[in-house]
């Protein structure tokens, strides 16, 4: 079955196994194509967008994750954690006459929710889905970084900047999916590497440039 997405114009497939199955569970066909269906459950996890906005209990301007103009209260995590919140007076029953997700909307728009999820920072106001961070900036998704700057997803880093999916590693740039690496530069899937610039797929090598696949090696270009 060929349908087109009502949002990009673009056609896609939905096939007899798709079909069973929203039958099964008595739901229409999608009327959109997957990789809208995908972005609009990705839609409700802010992790990159930092915003200016206003703490709803101590007035103070804040980094939040949501922005001035989306109706939701916010306050710092301190804050948050405090006696000062208390979101159980906002319980409620459920209403059967009207559809969940309303309902659901609602009630975020009156609890008092945390700016930002982070734990354990210092200096390091612009991050989010953190714990660890030490005098790090737009560190994102990540745990102990320490001098870390413009990251996601970076484990046990330090000095690192422009990497996403590091682990152990220090004094690395523009490293993608690395590993116990050390002064190394615009290179991916890494390990125990250390001063390797321009390097794809290599383990435990030292000083080498330009170089894919390899295995316990120095000075390779």
């Amino acid at each position: 079955m060929e349908r087109v997405c009502r949002i990009t114009g673009k056609k896609f497939e939905i096939t007899d196994k798709d079909l069973e199955f929203y039958q099964k569970m008595d739901v229409p066909p999608p009327t959109i194509c997957p990789d809208e269906r995908s972005r609009k459950r990705m839609t409700y996890r802010n992790e990159r967008h930092l915003y200016k906005n206003t703490d709803c209990i101590t007035g103070k301007e804040i980094i939040s994750t949501f922005a001035p103009d989306s109706g939701y209260r916010n306050c710092e995590i301190g804050v948050w954690y405090s006696d000062k919140v208390d979101n159980f007076k906002h319980g409620r029953d459920f209403d059967f006459s009207r559809p969940f997700f309303d309902q659901f909307n609602d009630l975020m728009h009156d609890v008092t929710l945390p700016a930002l999820a982070t734990i354990n920072t210092v200096n390091s106001d612009y991050a989010n889905y953190v714990d660890g961070a030490k005098n790090c900036y737009l560190f994102f998704a990540s745990d102990n970084g320490e001098d870390c700057y413009y990251v996601s997803y970076i484990w046990e880093c330090k000095n690192c900047v422009d990497c996403y999916g590091l682990l152990k590693s220090e004094l690395c740039y523009e490293c993608v999916d690395c590993r116990n690496c050390f002064k190394t530069m615009f290179s991916q899937f890494c390990m125990q590497c250390s001063d390797c610039v321009f390097c794809l797929d290599c383990k435990s090598c030292d000083n080498c440039f330009g170089s894919s696949g390899l295995r316990h090696k120095k000075y390779v270009y």
